[in-house]
């Protein structure tokens, strides 16, 4: 996440879409936006209000409306974003000096994603309605959603870390008690079967 993206032009109260994908296999991440030049401030005085739409694959129906949103390891949010001036804003994950492994308490407080340059365009096409009142409509049909008598089976998935500095690789990584091994296939479900699987951070 600590890729910067650099944004040179985007028109005034249009909106778009901001995919964020947390990448650390640490701590939780916060993530801002904020008008340049405001970050000493304090995040709830400093954040701009944007609208999550969806979550890890998941589209919502209606909008929520945030100024913060924490992340942790392999979280996504899809993002709308809209400007009421002309500018230069920052999207910036923060807090990541807290991070405990790999000498991560030396590195800076925050971490720029991308650098936005809001302009005033009167040609640019405008949303018609606010965004707090738009409506979508999800991937899934309500029709389709899943029962709880649907499900066939529930399954405990244990994510856990050990920090055994003795012991390679640091830090270990297990599920359900096993190390971690990408080639691994411990759960399986058969065509059109509606399974459970509760993930927990043993940690």
């Amino acid at each position: 996440m600590e890729r910067r993206i650099h944004y040179s032009k985007r028109p005034l109260d249009k909106f778009f879409t901001f995919r964020v994908l947390c990448g650390t296999i640490e701590n939780e991440n916060t993530f801002i936006v904020y008008e340049e030049g405001r970050d000493e401030e304090f995040w709830d005085d400093a954040g701009l209000d944007f609208w999550v739409i969806g979550a890890d694959g998941v589209m919502f129906r209606k909008p929520v409306r945030k100024h913060i949103i924490v992340l942790a390891g392999g979280q996504r949010n899809e993002i709308l974003l809209q400007f009421d001036k002309p500018g230069k804003y920052v999207i910036s994950q923060q807090g990541i000096e807290g991070m405990q492994f790999f000498g991560m308490r030396g590195h800076p407080h925050n971490q720029t994603l991308a650098t936005i340059h809001v302009y005033d365009d009167e040609s640019a096409q405008k949303p018609t309605i606010p965004i707090d009142d738009m409506v979508f409509t999800p991937g899934y049909d309500e029709s389709e959603s899943i029962e709880s008598h649907q499900i066939v089976e529930s399954e405990n998935i244990v994510f856990s870390m050990g920090a055994d500095r003795n012991k390679a690789p640091f830090p270990q990584y297990y599920v359900n008690g096993k190390p971690f091994d990408p080639d691994s296939l411990d759960f399986f479900a058969r065509p059109g079967e509606a399974r459970e699987y509760v993930l927990i951070n043993g940690n």
